[in-house]
């Protein structure tokens, strides 16, 4: 599963317009340009929204095992989508390295 496989070019192209709209609402502070930039923003998440949406959709119904697709969809947009290891502190004596440790 891949994380941005909801990403088309369109979207890619209105992203790069709405950041060059930013660019230039922030040099001129004309109320029409920040209107319409407030508006194109609103159309953009709803864009972005349903894209992620029918393309999680599309996943979890071509998977065989809907439970762990629909886990690792939410998994990826909580941003826990990289398994962690967490190792465990291991208590020492001084006299012991490491690699004596597991030695015995």
């Amino acid at each position: 599963m891949n994380q941005n496989s909801w990403i088309t070019s369109r979207i890619i192209t209105s992203c790069k317009y709405k950041r060059e709209l930013y660019k230039e609402l922030q040099n001129n502070n004309n109320a029409t340009l920040a209107s319409y930039y407030r508006d194109y923003s609103k159309i953009m998440s709803m864009v972005i929204r349903k894209a992620k949406i029918t393309e999680y959709d599309k996943l979890i119904l071509n998977s065989h095992n809907e439970v762990k697709t629909t886990w690792g969809i939410i998994n990826i947009e909580s941003g826990r989508n990289k398994k962690e290891v967490k190792y465990k502190f291991l208590y020492l004596h001084s006299f012991y390295s490491l690699e004596e440790y597991f030695q015995y």
